[in-house]
C-alpha cells in the first residue's frame, strides 16, 4: 500500500521490527547513513531530515550493518526482513506488513493432494522434498580428480557442457602447496573430459593464473563464456608462492591480495581470457552469478550471517554492477544466524531460484568435523524474498566400491569426510545432476590435501 504523508513528521505512528522498507533500488528517494548505532538514532535522523520513512539495518547485516536508510518519497511498502527496524513518519498510521508464506515443497517440487504432500523434482527427495538424493561418489580413481604428477591440491569445480564437450575449470594450488596458501598459490585451470561429468578428467592447462580462486562459469547469451572467481592475477611471477622443497622463498615485496570479486570472459572454453579484476566487487568474496535472458547479470556473494543477502547486478558482464540487498528469512529448518559462505544458484524450470552453500553446522562426537562439512539450501520464488531450507548433506558420502574385474562397481562403502566446501551444481539435462564439492579426508584434512569430488543425483 502506498501512503502519502503530510509535511509534519512527529514520532512515527507505528514501527515494525523485522520489517524493511527500503528493499530493492529506489534511486535518490532514498539516502543511506552510515554509523548509526540504533533504530532510535535513525529515526530521529529521518525527523530531523524531513524524511518520511526510515529502516535502521542492525548489526548482523553484513555489509550493511549500522546502516540508517531515509526515505523521501512518502511510499510505504514494508517487507519482512529480520535484522531490520523500520518506522512510518507520516499523519496517517500505515497498516502493518502482510506476512509472506513461505513457499511449499522447498520449491524443489509441488505440492498435491490438496496441498498435503509433495512431488518431488528429480535429485530431491523428503517430505518438502528437502533433501538431495545422491548417489554414492565414484570409486577414488575418479573421485579424486587428478591434478598434475604428484597430484596438487585442487578445491572445487564448475563444469558446462558446450558444444556437446564437457568443460571443467578447477581451483589448482599450484607449486606442491596445500590450501593453506591459497591466497598466494591458488591458479584456476582447465580440463576437458571425453566420458561425462564423472570424468576421467584431463587437464589442459591454466585457464587463470594466480591469484585466481572459486571459479563459477556460466554461459553468455552470445555464446561466451564469464568465469567468475576470487582474486586477480600477480604483476609478477614469482609473488606465486612455491611450497616445493629448496624453492626460493616468495619475495617480501609481492602484495597481499584482494579476495574480492572478478570475472574473466573468454569467446572459447579455451580462452585467451580477458580479465578484469574486481569488477564485481573489491571488498565481498565468492560470487555466484546466474545470467538472465537478456544477459544481464546478479551475482551473489558471501553472506556470512544475518537476515540480508548482497546481490551485485549488471547490464553488461564487464560491470558496472550495483549492490541490492535482500531479505533471507530463518525456518524450522534453518537459522538466519549459522554461518555460510560459498554460495551457487540457479532458477529452475518453474523460474524459481535456489541456493546452495558452505553452512557450518554443529559438530559432534560421531561428526567432529561437522562445520566443515555442511551444505546448506536455500529458495527463492522470484530472486528477491529468499528463506532457509534445511541442510543437504554433511561429512558423511558413501563412495563406490570398484569391481573386482576393474570395470563397473561391486556396492558402495561409508566413508566420514573431514571438509566439504564449494558446492556447485551441473544440471545437464536427460544427462543427469551432478553435485561438485571440494573435500578432503577421510584421513588428514584440506590443510594437507584437498581434492575435488562429484555426486551424481538420484533421477
Amino acid at each position: 500500500m502506498r501512503c502519502c504523508a503530510s509535511s509534519l513528521h512527529t514520532a512515527p505512528r507505528q514501527v515494525f521490527n523485522s520489517t524493511n522498507a527500503v528493499e530493492g533500488d529506489h534511486g535518490a528517494a532514498v539516502t543511506y547513513t552510515q554509523h548509526i548505532a540504533s533504530a532510535a538514532a535513525c529515526q530521529q535522523l529521518a525527523a530531523r531530515t524531513n524524511a518520511t520513512v526510515f529502516t535502521w539495518h542492525d548489526p548482523t547485516c553484513g555489509r550493511y550493518a549500522n546502516v540508517c536508510a531515509t526515505r523521501f518519497d512518502g511510499v510505504w511498502d514494508p517487507q519482512p526482513q529480520a535484522g531490520h527496524t523500520a518506522g512510518y513518519l507520516g499523519a496517517e498510521p500505515p497498516p502493518g506488513p502482510t506476512p509472506v508464506p513461505q513457499p511449499a515443497c522447498s520449491l524443489n517440487g509441488v505440492p498435491v493432494g490438496g496441498g498435503t504432500a509433495c512431488r518431488c523434482d528429480p535429485g530431491w527427495g523428503g517430505a518438502a522434498c528437502e533433501a538431495l538424493r545422491l548417489l554414492p561418489a565414484p570409486a577414488a580413481a575418479t573421485v579424486f580428480v587428478p591434478t598434475a604428477t604428484p597430484a596438487w591440491s585442487t578445491w572445487g569445480a564448475t563444469v558446462l557442457q558446450v558444444d556437446g564437450a564437457w568443460h571443467m575449470w578447477q581451483t589448482e594450488i599450484a607449486n606442491n602447496c596445500s590450501l593453506h596458501a591459497y591466497g598466494t598459490a591458488s591458479q584456476i585451470v582447465h580440463r576437458t573430459s571425453t566420458g561425462g561429468p564423472l570424468g576421467p578428467w584431463v587437464r589442459r592447462g591454466v585457464a587463470l593464473a594466480a591469484f585466481a580462486h572459486n571459479p563459477q562459469a556460466v554461459q553468455l547469451p552470445s555464446g561466451h563464456i564469464a568465469l567468475f572467481h576470487i582474486g586477480a592475477a600477480f604483476a609478477e611471477a614469482d609473488c606465486v608462492l612455491n611450497c616445493t622443497v629448496g624453492a626460493s622463498p616468495r619475495p617480501s615485496h609481492c602484495p597481499t591480495p584482494s579476495h574480492g570479486s572478478s570475472v574473466a570472459v573468454a569467446a572459447t572454453p579455451e580462452g585467451p581470457w580477458t580479465r578484469y579484476p574486481y569488477a564485481v566487487s573489491a571488498e565481498d568474496t565468492n560470487p555466484a552469478p546466474v545470467v538472465a535472458p537478456d544477459g544481464s547479470l546478479a551475482v551473489a556473494v558471501r553472506r556470512s550471517r544475518g537476515g540480508t543477502q548482497t546481490w551485485y547486478l549488471a547490464s553488461r558482464v564487464e560491470g558496472p554492477y550495483r549492490a541490492v540487498s535482500r531479505p533471507v528469512v530463518g525456518t524450522a529448518s534453518g537459522n538466519t544466524g549459522t554461518f555460510e559462505e560459498d554460495p551457487y544458484v540457479w532458477v529452475n524450470a518453474r523460474g524459481e531460484w535456489h541456493m546452495l552453500t558452505h553452512r557450518e553446522l554443529p559438530g559432534g562426537s560421531s561428526d567432529p568435523n561437522a562445520p566443515m562439512c555442511g551444505g546448506g539450501h536455500l529458495f527463492s520464488p522470484d530472486g528477491v524474498s529468499w528463506w532457509e531450507g534445511a541442510p543437504v548433506y554433511n561429512c558423511s558420502v558413501r563412495r563406490a566400491m570398484p569391481s573386482a574385474g576393474g570395470g563397473g562397481s561391486n556396492g558402495s562403502t561409508a566413508a566420514l569426510l573431514t571438509a566439504r566446501q564449494r558446492p556447485t551444481l551441473l544440471q545437464a539435462g536427460a544427462g543427469g545432476q551432478y553435485l561438485f564439492n571440494g573435500a578432503a579426508g577421510p584421513g588428514g584434512t584440506q590443510w594437507t590435501h584437498s581434492y575435488t569430488m562429484v555426486q551424481e543425483l538420484q533421477g
